[in-house]
């Protein structure tokens, strides 16, 4: 069966062959979900704050009857920021579809590239729906985990045995931790 199938019925990548779940690999599914939830609820604080602000400042102007360059052109930043604050938010189906990221992410992570119809039939989206909503924060979750892995490479050599035994269980390879190197 194929993973695009698997997808399809809603089957997790993350258990093995015979149904029971890889304890290592759970470890890793969850904290990428914590991490995709914690940015998630940063980005959500941000539009939130960013709202609030222009609307109270545009409750001021018009109580005030301000029509003022300079006010015209502080509510035009601050609707801006709104907006952009917005387009940055997660899709809201995050969670959902969070097995289904995690199993791409971690794909990736094991050398499995596929590009972003791949990566769509995967979530079991449209090639077009995923390019709306879902490529920018697939990008930034493999963008984080190659981060992640970029600094346990550089942690020093008392701190590998851990950090290359979490890295083998997603499946990065000791030589990309540099182990054998000291």
């Amino acid at each position: 069966m194929t993973r695009c199938a698997r997808a399809a019925e809603g089957e997790s990548a993350l258990t093995a062959e015979r149904g029971q779940p890889q304890l290592p690999i759970v470890r890793v599914f969850h904290g990428i979900t914590r991490l995709a939830a914690d940015e998630r609820n940063r980005r959500a604080r941000n539009f939130i704050d960013a709202r609030t602000l222009w609307g109270i400042i545009d409750c001021i102007a018009k109580f005030e009857r301000d029509q003022g360059e300079q006010t015209r052109r502080n509510l035009g930043v601050l609707k801006a920021r709104a907006a952009v604050a917005r387009d940055q938010l997660f899709p809201e189906k995050l969670e959902e579809r969070m097995p289904q990221i995690a199993a791409v992410v971690i794909g990736y992570m094991k050398g499995d590239r596929l590009g972003n119809r791949g990566r769509a039939c995967s979530l079991g989206l449209s090639d077009s729906a995923y390019r709306e909503g879902w490529a920018y924060l697939v990008d930034w979750m493999i963008g984080e985990l190659i981060d992640v892995e970029q600094r346990a490479a550089r942690l020093g050599a008392a701190n590998r045995p851990r950090v290359a035994g979490w890295m083998i269980s997603i499946g990065c390879s000791r030589a990309r931790l540099g182990a054998g190197s000291d």
